[in-house]
């Protein structure tokens, strides 16, 4: 048995069909325990903004949760001002992802620690902590 939640375990304490809550977090709870910063996005000023910023070795995912499809319960939709939303994202090189499902989103995020775990993309965070370093250095000799 996985040490992980899954849908399967909550159905039997739960009655009735999950809640977006219900999805959002269990995937929390999953990434945060494999080491990924997880915060709820809010912006006061902005309506329609993705619910959860998950961050990892300079690594950024944006997640909207919706309710899942159920038995006699419609699954939950991007509003017109979340897909604008989501436009504009994409227009600045961002990528929004939408999730319903425990399953799909551990699926994603795994598949997104291999691609930064690659040769090809070290580079970029050793990038980063290389700059990061020297500034350090830097500031020391200015003190």
């Amino acid at each position: 048995m996985s040490d992980y939640p899954t849908f399967d375990s909550m159905l039997d304490v739960q009655q009735g069909p999950l809640l977006e809550a219900d999805v959002q977090k269990s995937c929390v709870e999953w990434a945060r325990r494999r080491g990924w910063w997880a915060r709820k996005f809010s912006s006061p000023q902005n309506r329609a903004v993705v619910d959860y910023l998950f961050g990892k070795d300079t690594w950024v995912e944006c997640v909207e949760f919706k309710r899942p499809k159920a038995k006699g319960v419609q699954p939950g939709e991007l509003s017109a001002d979340q897909l604008e939303e989501h436009k504009k994202m994409r227009e600045c090189g961002m990528t929004p992802v939408v999730f319903d499902d425990f399953e799909k989103f551990k699926k994603y995020m795994l598949k997104v620690e291999e691609h930064m775990a690659a040769p090809g993309n070290a580079p970029v965070w050793t990038w980063w902590k290389t700059l990061r370093q020297k500034f350090a250095k830097d500031h020391e000799r200015h003190e």
